[in-house]
């Protein structure tokens, strides 16, 4: 992948049949400076029923911007039913700013499965570059933490999180200190995504 615009892979069977397929992608090469962290972000398009999702969804009002996913660097692997399914990739740069003209090479592959595991995905997200940009939480998840670069909990007062609402607004109160969010915590029931104010790495369940 190189220059702008997503890479779109799809899973487009010719029958109706609805399947549940297992996604995996990998970063296998970049040429982003080795001390920095490329940022390849995807999103999905899965049609159910009449309906097509998308993920990360389409904020209803242009009050605030929200990021597409990131992949993690280790790769990723999850399942969902659909019927068609399409995942685009796309270069976002690195952790210390956009650079458009760089390149990374992925690995990706879409297989139809049987089980009845039904993943929450993406099970991670990147803060790593603080832009202001609502990260959208997953329709599948029920939970969220955060952690630093190295997968730890924040010491109070090492930064707060903002939950944004369905409209796109911060909630009303202020921030909450990152350090609240060291272990396991339900995903508030109006918060539609976070923003955070420091380099951080959330994981959903």
């Amino acid at each position: 992948m190189s220059g702008i615009g997503p890479k779109v892979i799809a899973w487009e069977p010719e029958g109706k049949e609805a399947f549940q397929v297992e996604v995996r992608a990998r970063i296998m090469g970049n040429d982003t400076a080795a001390e920095n962290f490329p940022i390849v972000r995807w999103w999905t398009e899965v049609s159910a029923g009449n309906a097509v999702w998308k993920e990360p969804f389409p904020t209803p009002v242009d009050t605030v911007q929200a990021n597409d996913f990131q992949v993690p660097a280790r790769g990723m692997v999850w399942r969902t039913g659909a019927r068609q399914f399409r995942i685009a990739f796309y270069n976002d740069g690195h952790n210390q700013g956009v650079a458009t003209d760089e390149a990374s090479v992925l690995q990706v592959s879409i297989l139809p499965v049987w089980g009845t595991q039904v993943d929450t995905y993406p099970y991670q997200d990147a803060n790593n570059r603080v832009n202001g940009k609502t990260h959208p939480f997953p329709m599948t998840a029920r939970e969220w933490k955060i952690t630093d670069v190295n997968g730890l909990p924040f010491a109070l007062g090492g930064g707060s999180v903002i939950f944004a609402s369905i409209n796109g607004l911060p909630f009303p109160g202020g921030g909450a200190d990152y350090s609240l969010y060291a272990d396991w915590q339900p995903i508030p029931f109006e918060a539609a995504g976070w923003i955070g104010d420091l380099g951080s790495y959330a994981a959903y369940r």
